[in-house]
């Protein structure tokens, strides 16, 4: 991300949040990339523990980017709240996300929170109901197929459609060899793994 956003003219790590803030802004017809790419950095540097940079990288994306449901999810994310509350508003945003008007990329961060606070329900619904919006996307399919109940054949349904999008995905190759072998397809889970 670093390298892509410097190639881009806007080191995000080297400014300040106002002077990245600025020079993003500059380009208003490519607001809402480079907001989602920056909440995509977010998740990355929170899920190797770089929390403040994380949070960092949410509150530029949100000065950048104009839509208000992404803005109410990276507020919640980035907000010191008690445990309940805090759950209470990341389930309440999934239930009403937006989905007709948004990119598939933007359901990531939430999802992986959710799933991260014993939330599978919630996250798996948000899911579905985006990927009924954009059934071509490789990722919401592939976090689909990983969020099924072990034994699920909607999970090997889920990793297909992934690989007929990616077909060199080695880790949909992977996960669909689990998956083939959980629901009772020992060999063709093999088969998987040996792709």
């Amino acid at each position: 991300f670093a390298a892509a956003f410097g190639d881009y003219g806007t080191p995000v790590e080297q400014l300040s949040s106002e002077e990245a803030i600025n020079r993003l802004r500059a380009q208003p017809r490519m607001s809402t990339p480079l907001a989602l790419a920056l909440d995509d950095w977010a998740g990355s540097l929170h899920q190797l523990h770089e929390r403040e940079e994380a949070k960092r990288m949410l509150r530029i994306a949100d000065a950048i980017d104009g839509h208000p449901w992404r803005s109410q999810v990276r507020a919640a994310l980035v907000a010191s709240m008690p445990q309940k509350e805090k759950d209470e508003t990341l389930k309440k945003l999934a239930a009403e996300a937006p989905v007709d008007e948004l990119e598939a990329s933007c359901f990531w961060q939430l999802t992986t929170e959710l799933r991260h606070r014993g939330y599978l329900r919630e996250a798996r619904a948000i899911l579905t109901r985006a990927q009924s919006r954009h059934p071509d996307d490789f990722w919401l399919n592939f976090d689909l197929a990983n969020y099924c109940e072990e034994k699920s054949p909607e999970a090997v349904t889920y990793f297909r459609v992934a690989l007929a999008i990616r077909p060199d995905n080695a880790a949909a190759w992977n996960g669909l060899g689990l998956a083939l072998v959980a629901t009772g397809k020992v060999n063709e889970g093999i088969a998987s793994y040996e792709r």
